[in-house]
């Protein structure tokens, strides 16, 4: 949802809304039975301990010494967390009984309609 220089589609908190969904949503018994608190907790702290070392490392870098904000520390270095952070989430009590190929549907058009809006508005109607 960011064009970089043309700006920040409106619909970026929907994405990050259905990226939880999903990351809560789509477990099934073998992702559950593998992801242990000891597991979660080892997770968690690694990756608490590398986006530490990324902000550390860019502060050093970009900022002045007292500085207020973290110059050069985009978004974009810490995508390589994602995925095991929601690897661990979500918990047994929640039991997604909707049929794979609808569950699977419909998150992928409510993706392809986020994309097209975000390029609709950033790229196509700055333009007219």
């Amino acid at each position: 949802t960011s064009s970089a220089y043309l700006g920040n589609a409106p619909v970026g908190g929907v994405m990050l809304v259905l990226l939880f969904v999903v990351a809560f949503t789509d477990k099934n018994e073998r992702d559950l039975r593998t992801s242990t608190w000891p597991m979660r907790f080892w997770v968690w702290g690694v990756t608490i301990f590398g986006a530490a070392l990324i902000a550390t490392a860019l502060y050093l870098d970009f900022n002045n010494v007292g500085g207020n904000a973290i110059g050069g520390c985009q978004p974009r270095y810490l995508f390589p967390f994602y995925f095991p952070i929601f690897s661990v989430m979500g918990s047994t009590r929640i039991r997604n009984e909707i049929r794979r190929s609808t569950y699977n549907l419909t998150v992928s058009g409510l993706s392809a309609a986020i994309l097209f809006i975000s390029v609709w508005t950033t790229c196509l109607t700055r333009y007219y």
